[in-house]
């Protein structure tokens, strides 16, 4: 049995080091659908949300400039 359930708490955050400039939300694992699992299959779970979730609140590029 696994000891997470759809009460446990979890919050995926993303900073790029400067000050305010950090995001932050909290989910239960019921919020985002799991159902009890063994804790490896739930950590896989989650780590493929987190970065599912990361990759929506982030914004980058990159361009070139000519002299």
């Amino acid at each position: 049995m696994s000891k997470y359930n759809a009460d446990t708490k979890v919050t995926f955050s993303a900073s790029t080091g400067y000050v305010g400039c950090r995001r932050t939300d909290a989910f239960t694992l019921g919020e985002l659908g799991y159902e009890d699992s063994d804790e490896e299959l739930m950590e896989s779970w989650v780590q493929r949300d987190y970065e599912q979730w990361l990759f929506e609140n982030i914004d980058g590029g990159w361009s070139l400039e000519d002299d």
